[in-house]
């Protein structure tokens, strides 16, 4: 009897501690599953975010029906104006308009009203003023680019950073402030937009110094713009320019060539890319000023620079360091042919003067 008892408590007590450690899974497995339902990243937490997602593009995409009808009427209305017709076209949409603010279901976006169009979506958190952004910005040497430095100063913790619509990585906070630079290659207006879980604020910055790029010359008005992008400090380093058609410059006594770079008013302001021709011609190039240095189509140009396969026709006079293609060739002139008529005191030669590189296969007529 004592031994069958024993066993009967053994079981008793293996059967208790299969109830116990049965329980113990039990709860284990309701923490796991309420977590998995409510935690931060539950599935109810995941269904409402992607609810939030859901109502925030369905507002976007009202705003951007609205906007596409605006881009239609600014090409055929002549009432249309950025300001008064705009906010009219929106507010009978039944949405809500503050300067370039849009609200549509609470949801708030930033607009383009040149275009117009959506810069950013703001989400539906309050604008406010304690976060303040200050933005500077900065061109390289070559005007070719520039690089924006915003300061965001806030007592609470930023979460989210963008410029026009796209995002950044935010730094760590160091006494206060958040700095956060960003490389941009146009110019035009960068709105940053910083928040924290519940706030936001914004800051427009205008970028204007940066010199656009020409890459390829159809017409003699492509021809202007480059030259005017070299003149004021664009040197397309690292960079090919074609030229894709003739050009007639159209020359006279009124209407002369202002070189390519001017070595006498900004040694700094030079070409030192490559200039490919394409066999093209430029004809009727007429300058005439017998006291200026450094005459030719180009002033001058750089060491790495490269000017090849053209045609240059007309007349050109100068003092000192004339050339048909290239003034004072500081780097190479290839291929190139000159039909001009070329008039200058010291160092002028027909297709350039060379000073410190080469020129090869050029034929002077």
């Amino acid at each position: 009897m004592k031994g069958s008892n024993k066993r009967e408590t053994r079981e008793k007590g293996i059967t208790l501690l299969a109830l116990v450690v049965a329980i113990i899974i039990l709860i284990i497995l309701s923490a796991i599953t309420i977590n998995m339902a409510f935690g931060d990243n539950g599935l109810i937490k995941k269904t409402e975010s992607a609810k939030l997602k859901y109502d925030e593009e369905s507002s976007r995409e009202q705003l951007e029906m609205v906007l596409a009808g605006l881009v239609a009427d600014k090409k055929v209305k002549p009432e249309y104006d950025e300001q008064d017709y705009i906010n009219k076209e929106i507010i009978k949409n039944n949405m809500q308009v503050t300067g370039d603010i849009v609200i549509v279901d609470g949801w708030q976006f930033l607009i383009d009203r040149s275009v117009p169009q959506i810069v950013s979506s703001l989400g539906k958190g309050i604008n406010d003023e304690s976060i303040v952004i200050e933005a500077s910005s900065k061109t390289n040497s070559d005007r070719s680019k520039a690089t924006i430095t915003a300061t965001i100063a806030s007592e609470e913790d930023i979460t989210e950073v963008s410029m026009n619509g796209e995002m950044l990585q935010v730094p760590d906070k160091e006494e206060g402030k958040y700095t956060i630079t960003k490389e941009v290659s146009k110019n035009g207006t960068y709105t940053m937009i910083a928040r924290s879980e519940n706030k936001y604020n914004m800051k427009s910055y205008e970028v204007q110094d940066i010199i656009p790029e020409i890459s390829k010359i159809y017409t003699l008005d492509d021809l202007k713009a480059f030259r005017e992008s070299v003149n004021l400090g664009r040197s397309y380093a690292g960079k090919t320019i074609e030229l894709m058609n003739d050009i007639d410059l159209q020359g006279s006594e009124e209407n002369q060539w202002e070189t390519i770079g001017d070595y006498e008013a900004n040694t700094n302001n030079g070409f030192d890319g490559i200039f490919e021709g394409n066999n093209h011609t430029i004809s009727n190039i007429y300058i005439n000023k017998p006291n200026k240095n450094y005459v030719g189509l180009f002033s001058f140009i750089k060491a790495n620079a490269e000017v090849k396969n053209i045609m240059i026709e007309g007349n050109i006079t100068g003092d000192y360091m004339v050339g048909g293609v290239v003034g004072a060739n500081n780097g190479k002139v290839d291929s190139c042919v000159n039909k001009a008529t070329i008039d200058g005191g010291d160092c002028t030669g027909g297709i350039a003067r060379m000073v410190g590189s080469n020129i090869q296969y050029d034929k002077m007529y």
